[in-house]
């Protein structure tokens, strides 16, 4: 009697909780394994902890080389019979030290240049440029008066970003000199000025199989993650059927990219930026998961589950994209302000607004809110759907009068 061949062991670098992850763990043709950076991004609910304490995991101590624990990952996935074949990184944050690992064993991984390319801001633009790309115009910054003096070459506004950032965080907009009095640049950083560039910006989501991308997800933003990260409207629509003049082939913007940066397979997530006669701006790529409730976002507007897809794509098996609804469906994530939570509309009544299909609200009374920036926070969101994009943000900023959110002072 033959005893039964372990599953394929995927390895998966568990920054966050996130919905790729549980489809991760529902999976039964491959054997979760999750990676983990403490010293990094370390922080996880204690109930996640508890619903992934089944699983193996492993701490990458980032304080010795990377080498040595890649040998100590190799004793340890002996020790439990396990046999990781596969690899995924979903994290922003994470991107070069998780590939630089998946290539110590000998996982499908980006290269140390591709990593450079999709995740310092400044060798990705220029790849892009390189490539015949329009991005807008920018430089390498250390003070306050380099971003004069490119302000004076191009024009305000400008906008001001580390170079390795993500979610709009130490991320700004400056309209003209007087706004330099507050502009702190630390020096531990890499930092870079880009030209403010007009126009309305989009997001674009993409599957993307031994080079060639099989499906790409238009979404519209109501208003920029900038904007979003300063107390606009921050939401996300995934339109699967864009207008019939709508000036962008999203298929031939995303394989030219994935072309450039000899993307192999994953998911791929990037913003653009139309102006209004139709010239395109590309503004970042990456290779991750889009952030926020955005991939879910594309599976309730074509009836799919994009994560299932993807894990098939990491897993080496084609996914079945056979989309079942064609309909907008966008993510409005719930607003955010520091301090003591003394009252927070509860989900019940929101699930009441025309066109929210389900959401969380993720506060309570008595939480404490702590000063942070970014487009990424939040107190929850909702999943609103609709026949168009602009219905879908009528009924968001429907849902925004509702909900209601107090803090005091903590």
């Amino acid at each position: 009697m033959s005893s039964r061949a372990p599953l394929p062991g995927f390895l998966y670098v568990d920054a966050r909780p996130t919905r790729l992850g549980d489809t991760l763990f529902r999976r039964r043709d491959v054997r979760p394994v999750l990676l983990r950076f403490p010293r990094l991004l370390g922080h996880r609910p204690p109930d996640y902890l508890e619903r992934t304490a089944h699983l193996p995991s492993f701490d990458v101590d980032t304080a010795l080389p990377l080498r040595s624990q890649a040998a100590r990952f190799r004793a340890f996935a002996r020790e439990r019979g396990l046999d990781v074949r596969y690899f995924c990184n979903p994290s922003e944050p994470l991107q070069e030290p998780a590939h630089h690992f998946a290539r110590l064993l000998s996982l499908p991984a980006l290269t140390r240049v591709q990593a450079g390319w999709l995740r310092d801001k400044l060798r990705m633009k220029k790849r892009l440029r390189g490539a015949g790309f329009r991005v807008a115009e920018h430089a390498p910054v250390r003070e306050a008066g380099d971003v004069a003096a490119f302000a004076l070459r191009h024009g305000w506004p400008v906008v001001v970003k580390r170079t390795d950032g993500y979610a709009c965080v130490d991320t700004a907009r400056l309209d003209d000199p007087a706004a330099l009095a507050g502009l702190s640049l630390s020096p531990g950083r890499s930092w870079m000025v880009e030209a403010f560039v007009e126009g309305r910006e989009y997001g674009c989501c993409a599957l993307v199989r031994n080079g060639r991308v099989l499906g790409t997800y238009l979404s519209y933003l109501p208003a920029s993650p900038l904007d979003a990260s300063n107390g606009a409207i921050n939401a996300n629509i995934s339109v699967p059927r864009p207008p019939a003049d709508f000036p962008v082939n999203t298929g031939r913007l995303v394989q030219g990219i994935v072309d450039a940066m000899q993307i192999a397979e994953g998911y791929f997530h990037m913003e653009f930026f139309l102006a209004p006669d139709g010239a395109c701006t590309v503004g970042e790529v990456a290779l991750r998961l889009a952030g926020c409730e955005l991939p879910a976002d594309h599976s309730l507007a074509n009836g799919f589950d994009i994560y299932d897809a993807l894990i098939d794509i990491h897993a080496g098996m084609a996914p079945r994209l056979h989309y079942t609804r064609s309909r907008c469906v966008g993510d409005l994530l719930l607003p955010y302000r520091p301090g003591l939570v003394t009252h927070v509309t509860p989900l019940a009544e929101l699930l009441d607004c025309e066109g929210v299909i389900g959401g969380e609200v993720s506060v309570t009374r008595g939480d404490i809110l702590p000063h942070h920036h970014g487009s990424h926070l939040c107190t929850g969101f909702v999943h609103v759907e609709g026949d168009s994009a602009p219905q879908v943000e009528a009924r968001m900023r429907a849902v925004l009068e509702r909900y209601q959110l107090g803090v005091a002072a903590a």
